[in-house]
């Protein structure tokens, strides 16, 4: 029940390691060796020192037989969201080569592969590795590695989009997913791809099953992680023995996120599986805390990463006497260990003692930083106050009251358990608008709007923010804004080079015609709104965070008023340099997941932006500046502040 990853090549002393590994109280290794005669030769000297052996293999990431892959079968490597191959790209490292799994021939060399290692007498096991996509989130603790933040899934390194996997997808579903806005929140294609690696660990199961062995694997921390990390969901897969690996220090680095992880696992792990945990050898007494951790809340035996880390004699003898005890509950208990532990992690963030304080050693370190002193301060902490929600990002901000620093201190929930965290010093303030109150005697007419904001002496502001440079053009776009306590009039100037409108009803595809759009978060909560208008005043409206965005009814929409300077009937695209406005009148209803009575002395965060995206040149403009890597709209940390007087 106590196991160990570990390298082998030939000329080590192999049989001086399993001495130790039979001192320490372990019975197995996951040995990884460069060719089947090589596990001939370890096989006999761990069998005298009472260890199991199984073949720790990488399968749909090539390890020793890379190069001659590469060079024979450059079509088989996987392809990312941009369409750029593994063949000839680099995804973080140069040893990321990972295969496409919807490929027969593929799946074929897999198999060819785990029966040379299933023929080799007395191996006791397969243990699968590396079977997934690239990573398309990394562990939070790895992006400074890479000088990346991954808060959501990025096309650089979201991987599938083989043109096998995009044509088995489109038979089996009806469309190519690269036709959504956004594919990576298209639930088909994520499990889709989840299917793929499935099959393709069953069917090694299957191969490892019919020579008599055992299979296992050493997955990511969770089933529903490793679906959202790697597309890993291996609570499906045909396994007798499992071994994930629950590294705390890559994640929150708290001894917690083991026993959140074991909980997790215990609960949707293949019911036939039988569960250990791998983790991190370290040389100090945190090894045996995290032991606990795993062991209390369900697992039944533990592997480490590597017996090489076990390094001082003191911790070898506690590491011997922890073995014995265990080992003799588990014979108390009829070779089982039994525990009683929470059915359900507890995934709220400030309920972790240990994160929490991390997270606050943090910020003392910002603080001492920006003093330029060594020592740290104490806190004194306001209220969290949730700013923003999406997909498995929640961003808080906080003030520390001694220091008068502002914190955005971000959390990052994979599947169901707490993942991962940052604290940075809040960013700069984000632009500022005042919008004047007009009074009216009546809601007006949308095409009164011009007029009326002329009379009340209200100002342009620019739309001419370029925020990626592979979308250099700039339209001349200017809005202006006013309210009279009840609605919003807002009225747009644009002059481009070429002007569409093929949207032909409300709540369509608006985006891709000239279109103008107003998003704004009217409540301190992870809600916003996304107002989006083309040219001849089709409008899309949606609400709710991010990851859940409800169309606003017919009745919402009906209720903005619209006027065009183009009209309001279709047209395709016209070439040549074209001058349009547009008047919208929002009522305080629009915003419908919302009770609002009135926007007097309201403070809201908002954006305003041009975009075009099937116009002969696609263009993507914002009032306020977007720091993302790609053109994505739907970021409220960058919105503006709209004061409303």
């Amino acid at each position: 029940m106590f196991w160990t990853w570990l390298d082998y090549r030939p000329g080590m002393n192999f049989d001086s390691i399993c001495g130790v590994m039979n001192e320490l109280g372990m019975e197995g290794v996951l040995l990884n060796a460069p060719t089947p005669d090589d596990y001939r030769v370890a096989i006999p000297i761990a069998h005298k020192h009472g260890i199991e052996v199984y073949a720790w293999l990488w399968t749909m990431n090539l390890e020793h037989d890379r190069d001659r892959i590469l060079k024979e079968h450059p079509e088989w490597f996987s392809v990312n969201r941009n369409g750029k191959s593994l063949a000839d790209t680099t995804a973080y490292v140069d040893y990321y080569k990972f295969l496409c799994p919807a490929l027969p021939e593929v799946r074929e060399f897999i198999k060819d592969k785990i029966k040379s290692y299933c023929e080799v007498e007395g191996l006791n096991g397969i243990a699968i590795d590396y079977h997934r996509f690239v990573d398309v989130v990394l562990p939070t603790t790895l992006w400074p590695r890479y000088d990346i933040v991954q808060d959501r899934e990025y096309a650089a390194w979201d991987y599938g989009y083989h043109p096998a996997m995009l044509k088995k997808f489109k038979e089996q579903y009806g469309y190519d997913p690269r036709e959504q806005k956004d594919p990576s929140l298209d639930m088909n294609w994520r499990q889709f791809r989840c299917d793929q690696i499935t099959e393709v660990a069953n069917m090694i199961a299957g191969v490892v099953h019919s020579y008599g062995k055992m299979m296992a694997a050493s997955p990511f921390p969770t089933p529903k992680m490793a679906s959202r990390m790697v597309r890993q969901d291996w609570g499906k897969w045909d396994l007798d023995i499992v071994f994930p690996m629950v590294y705390h220090t890559f994640y929150t680095e708290d001894v917690s996120f083991i026993s959140d992880c074991t909980v997790e696992n215990v609960r949707d792990k293949n019911k036939r599986t039988i569960l250990y945990c791998g983790m991190m050898a370290t040389d100090g007494s945190e090894m045996f805390e995290c032991m606990d951790a795993a062991l209390d809340n369900g697992a039944q035996g533990i592997s480490v990463f590597t017996i090489n880390g076990l390094r001082s004699p003191e911790i070898r003898k506690q590491f011997k006497a922890y073995t014995d005890s265990v080992k003799a509950v588990r014979t108390t208990n009829g070779r089982l260990i039994k525990v009683s532990h929470p059915a359900v992690a507890d995934a709220d963030p400030f309920k972790h003692e240990g994160v929490m304080k991390r997270v606050e050693r943090r910020m003392q370190q910002i603080i001492a930083g920006t003093a330029g002193e060594e020592g740290l301060v104490p806190l004194a902490l306001g209220e969290y106050r949730l700013n923003d929600y999406y997909d498995a990002t929640r961003h808080y901000q906080v003030v520390d009251n001694n220091s008068g620093t502002a914190f955005d201190v971000t959390f990052y929930f994979y599947g169901d358990v707490l993942s991962g965290w940052d604290v940075t010093k809040a960013r700069q303030e984000s632009k500022q608008l005042c919008i004047k109150k007009i009074r009216c005697s009546a809601t007006p007419e949308a095409d009164m709007v011009p007029s009326l904001l002329d009379k009340n002496n209200i100002e342009f502001h620019p739309i001419d923010v370029v925020n990626w440079k592979d979308f250099p053009y700039k339209p001349e776009v200017s809005f202006r804004i006013a309210h009279t306590g009840k609605c919003i009039l807002l009225h747009y100037k644009v002059k481009e080079e070429s002007v569409r409108a093929m949207a032909t009803g409300d709540n369509g595809q608006v985006w891709e015609d000239a279109c103008v759009e107003f998003f704004v978060s009217p409540m301190s909560d992870s809600c916003y709104y996304n107002l989006e208008c083309n040219c001849i005043g089709k409008l899309l409206i949606q609400g709710g965070p991010l990851n859940n965005r409800p169309l606003a009814s017919k009745q919402i929409l009906n209720a903005v008023k619209r006027w065009s300077s183009l009209g309001n009937r279709s047209f395709e695209e016209r070439a040549g340099e074209c001058d349009w406005e547009l008047a919208l009148v929002i009522p305080i209803s629009t915003f419908f997941l919302h009770s609002l009575d009135t926007l007097d002395g309201k403070t809201m965060r908002g954006n305003f932006y041009k975009c075009g995206d099937k116009l002969q040149t696609p263009h993507y403009l914002s009032w306020s500046s977007i720091g993302l890597e790609r053109p994505m709209f739907h970021c409220p940390d960058y919105f503006g502040t709209l004061f409303f007087e």
